[in-house]
């Protein structure tokens, strides 16, 4: 197929991905299915492929991830790290270096914060069991 042809087809598909307007009611995310996100990825991938050349592995050397935020939290530490073998100096090494640390160090942040909330809801879905037991118990107790 031409590169015309596969430009028509993509705006094509671009067109139909946007012929329906999605919103909220509630004021929140409008609704995200998971075959629009993987629509996105492939229409994302298709504009990739036409714009730059892979490499001999297939590999573009431009990447888009596509993150659904109604189901999925934005992660705001991970940088990306540049190559270690394109490095060439010490300093260049050492901002390597300290990317990486940068991006473990945002994750067991995030980690912590997330066990924390574990424990809160695990105790908070303990209590509500209780109470539902107790709340049943007297319920089986008072006479009809």
């Amino acid at each position: 197929m031409k590169r015309s042809e596969k430009i028509n087809k993509l705006i094509a598909r671009i067109e139909e991905f946007l012929r329906v307007e999605k919103v909220s009611e509630t004021g929140g995310y409008a609704p995200v299915d998971s075959k629009e996100i993987q629509e996105i990825d492939e229409i994302f991938n298709v504009i990739l492929e036409l714009k730059f050349m892979a490499d001999c592995d297939g590999d573009l050397p431009v990447e888009v991830d596509v993150l659904n935020r109604s189901v999925f939290e934005t992660n705001t530490g991970d940088l990306p790290i540049p190559y270690m073998h394109k490095a060439k100096t010490v300093e260049s090494i050492d901002e390597i270096i300290s990317i990486a640390c940068c991006n473990a160090s945002s994750a067991m942040t995030r980690l912590n914060q997330i066990i924390r909330c574990r424990k809160d809801y695990v105790t908070r879905i303990a209590e509500n069991d209780a109470k539902e037991k107790e709340r049943q118990q007297r319920k089986a107790k008072v006479p009809a």
